[in-house]
């Protein structure tokens, strides 16, 4: 290599350092004298190779810290994102709690983040009116050919699994509340089993009790009704979460219930026919979903006779003065409560 190259390169290299072109100085003399141009010239080749040895050593090192700078902020970046979703999640948890004791036996305050909030289930309730009962008006059609005893089929299922789900929700809540009024007594009265046979009572559980009562600036009886209260309306959560996952398990108990009632036939045709499952199936899980509401939507219809409340119901094909036959039942907010949507009658 000659040495006008070489010294470019050294220069190149490290054009920012004054040490290294004083080093780089002393060589290119050093090579101007013939007793010192050999070992000059090695010294010089030596020296160049060692700084771009170094270069290259600084260049992975800086990439290295470019590296480890990149997966720290990934790191930071990951577990951020991490605290974020547990904020989010408990942010959630502490909406729900909040807007449930907030909404609890209130129907004038709505949680508007429930998927599930009662004008939400109205709109739904009247949308399978509008659809599923549509596709089973025209599967019992196709089959009976008399509008009349397609009504009669039809009007048949809001009415029934709304009395069987008040009756199921009305049964579970007893066993449930049940085993809330024992859990407070054993919370109240708490015993310390020493063996299979001897136990004792630990009395210590009531002077607990009182100290938190005194803590809270409230007497035990107001701290016992405030825990009933939060549990009454976890258990009321806990129906509706069930519901929401569980309502195939719902309508395989309303198809059991009417085989037992004799009507395997019924119930074979209600699983089997499509249109019909998916209308029933819809049924079950809204009008449950009302019921658990708190206070419960209330569903109405009118009495064959009685005269039609035009504010609360339209027409099917026949309009009048008086009801043959409630086709599709009236949604309130409560049973006092305002009229949320309209229900459809056929008159005479």
């Amino acid at each position: 290599m000659a040495s006008g190259q070489q010294s470019a390169k050294s220069k190149n290299i490290n054009a920012s350092s004054p040490a290294i072109d004083y080093v780089a100085t002393i060589l290119e003399t050093l090579k101007k004298d013939s007793k010192y141009k050999k070992a000059a010239e090695l010294a010089f080749n030596q020296w160049d190779n060692t700084l771009l040895e170094i270069t290259k050593l600084r260049s992975k090192e800086d990439k290295m810290s470019s590296d480890k700078r990149i997966e720290r902020e990934k790191e930071k970046d990951m577990r951020i994102f991490s605290l974020e979703q547990e904020v989010q999640e408990l942010t959630r948890r502490l909406n729900t709690i909040a807007g449930n004791k907030m909404s609890d036996a209130n129907p004038d305050i709505t949680d508007l983040s429930d998927p599930y909030r009662p004008t939400k289930l109205a709109e739904m309730f009247k949308e399978v009116y509008n659809e599923e009962w549509t596709e089973a008006f025209h599967h019992y059609d196709a089959i009976l050919k008399d509008e009349d005893k397609v009504l009669e089929n039809l009007v048949f299922f809001p009415k029934d699994i709304y009395d069987f789900c008040t009756a199921l929700f009305n049964q579970q809540s007893e066993k449930l509340e049940k085993h809330v009024q024992d859990m407070f007594s054993v919370m109240a009265d708490p015993v310390f089993q020493i063996d299979g046979s001897n136990s004792v009572p630990v009395t210590a559980g009531k002077y607990i009790n009182a100290q938190i009562s005194i803590r809270n600036d409230s007497s035990p009886r107001d701290a016992s009704k405030e825990a009933k209260t939060e549990a009454r309306i976890l258990i009321k959560q806990f129906q509706k979460t069930m519901t929401i996952s569980s309502t195939s398990d719902l309508f395989e108990l309303y198809r059991a219930v009417w085989s037992l009632k004799g009507k395997s036939e019924w119930t074979q045709q209600v699983a089997s026919v499509a249109a019909i499952h998916k209308f029933v199936s819809k049924l079950l899980k809204l009008v449950w979903l009302m019921i658990s509401q708190d206070p419960p939507i209330c569903l109405k219809w009118l009495d064959k006779g009685t005269k039609v409340d035009k504010a609360s119901f339209t027409f099917y094909t026949k309009s009048g003065d008086n009801v043959r036959r409630t086709i599709w039942p009236a949604v309130y907010r409560h049973a006092n409560g305002g009229l949320m949507a309209k229900g459809v009658v056929q008159a005479n």
